[in-house]
């Protein structure tokens, strides 16, 4: 078989797998899910693949250009469609694959051709024949808030909010989609004529300005009718003032923390799709610093109970673990995936129990869940490459020089497998009895990452989308609820 290139489908898989199996999981009452790609567009793909099967709309905005991100999240809300980031003049692979797989039918360009060149558009629109594509622009920022304004809706309230301080935005941005409110950029001292073109008509119950003095000066305020300023003494505590001016809009259930910190607003790249997943799900956006600040812990204590699902917007070096664990009132506990039934293999060679355990009764009588006694990994041309088990842990070495897709990955245990847990990702009792029937010893992981919808053509994975799993663990539940935890390693 000739080296295969990678085509989108594999390009698809890595984002899935990085989300799948790669995500750092914290058990508590609540739990902890990162979302992340290795750049900004992987991380759109893998928003989109979170809170998206299908979607009739793709909102495309340039991965650069923050104001007209933020400013189409409610228009993403409106047409219940993810936000997609692409560069300049060519749209991202995991992009590309993203439109297919949601089987998209109309895609909205926000920006203007400084920010998504013609060149780009006239791409999309000959690759995608059968869908539509517009383009919402106007001749700066400011007009092509007032145009993606124009979409929606009217409802009496309106978002004034800076053109250059981007965090302000990403606070209010799932609260005004879920709303229906438009958010319209502005200068620090003045509205721009298309605003108060756009605005002065309107019957405007309530306008929301975001931001102190030093942002938005009080200037502003009189040309807007049934003003109110947000605001905070930093981007941390206007966040939070948010969210008190909106708690009974606001559902915690599912909270997203995002990197708020940094002086150029790339700090914002990872969470600007994030913002459309938090309004479809209807959660807030949670700012945070590298350390969670105080005033955001000490807030959050007094609204999440302990049940809530915290997403994390970003890889580890954009938003530490330390941070969000904060949110979850706990101790760091970075990618440590916890079972308080699942036990270390502690067993010597041959499975037995430690030895000297039974004499005078003085041994230990813990009970381990299914132990693994066979692993391995087959190639598409039929090679079997056998794993090493050992008393914490099952290890796979794939050599440098093999290139094949990996079709199947398997874990024999000892007795039947209950229900499992992958790198933090739980494999139910009902999933394990449909897709292995009555040979529930045995459970072949890529079988499982077919029946979530992917390798459909059962070409199996390239070598690099298996190595996702390295350094991971695996625990296997027996039917009494004991189990066994295992370090996967596979190079």
């Amino acid at each position: 078989m000739t080296k295969r290139k990678y085509t989108l489908k594999n390009i698809a898989l890595i984002s899935t797998l990085s989300i799948m199996f790669s995500t750092s999981i914290v058990k508590a009452n609540s739990s902890f899910e990162r979302i992340s790609g290795k750049n900004r567009y992987e991380t759109a793909a893998a928003i989109s693949k979170h809170g998206w099967e299908k979607s009739q709309y793709a909102v495309i905005a340039q991965g650069e250009n923050f104001p007209d991100a933020l400013c189409s999240v409610p228009l993403a809300k409106k047409y219940n469609a993810p936000i997609l980031l692409t560069s300049k003049d060519k749209l991202h692979k995991n992009v590309e694959e993203e439109i297919k797989r949601l089987k998209v039918k109309n895609i909205i360009i926000i920006g203007g051709e400084g920010a998504i060149s013609s060149k780009l558009e006239e791409s999309i629109k000959n690759n995608f024949k059968d869908v539509t594509v517009e383009r919402i622009s106007g001749k700066d920022r400011y007009e092509t808030s007032v145009k993606i304004a124009q979409k929606l809706d009217f409802n009496g309230e309106v978002v004034l909010s800076s053109s250059k301080y981007y965090a302000d935005a990403l606070s209010i941005a799932p609260i005004a989609a879920k709303k229906g409110i438009p958010i319209i950029l502005t200068g620090k001292d003045k509205l721009s004529t298309s605003a108060k073109n756009y605005l002065k008509d309107k019957n405007i119950n309530n306008s929301y300005v975001i931001g102190g003095t030093g942002v938005i000066e009080n200037s502003i305020l009189k040309e807007v009718k049934n003003s109110t300023r947000i605001y905070g003494k930093n981007r941390f505590e206007t966040n939070m003032e948010i969210l008190k001016k909106f708690q009974n809009d606001i559902d915690y259930t599912n909270t997203f923390a995002a990197l708020g910190c940094g002086p150029n607003g790339n700090e914002f790249a990872d969470a600007l799709s994030g913002a459309a997943l938090a309004a479809k799900m209807n959660g807030p956006i949670i700012l945070s610093n590298k350390d969670l600040p105080e005033v955001t812990k000490n807030y959050l204590q007094t609204k999440l109970t302990g049940k809530e699902k915290i997403f994390a917007l970003g890889g580890e070096s954009v938003l530490p673990s330390k941070a969000v664990n904060k949110i979850l009132n706990k101790k760091d506990e970075t990618n440590k995936e916890e079972d308080k039934n699942a036990k270390p293999n502690a067993g010597g060679s041959g499975g037995g129990t430690s030895s000297g355990g039974a004499s005078g009764g003085g041994g230990s009588s813990t009970q381990k869940g299914p132990e693994v006694t066979k692993v391995y990994l087959k190639g598409a041309d039929e090679t079997i490459f056998d794993g090493e088990i050992k008393s914490s842990s099952i290890s796979v070495n794939i050599p440098k020089e093999y290139k094949e897709n990996i079709t199947n990955i398997v874990v024999t245990a000892s007795e039947d497998i209950v229900s499992a847990q992958v790198a933090g990702k739980k494999i139910s009792k009902e999933e394990i009895e449909k897709l292995y029937g009555n040979n529930r010893n045995e459970m072949d992981l890529i079988q499982y990452i077919r029946y979530k919808g992917f390798d459909k053509e059962k070409d199996g994975l390239e070598i690099s989308n298996v190595k996702l799993l390295n350094d991971t663990s695996i625990i296997l539940r027996d039917g009494n609820k004991n189990s066994t935890i295992y370090k996967l390693i596979i190079k």
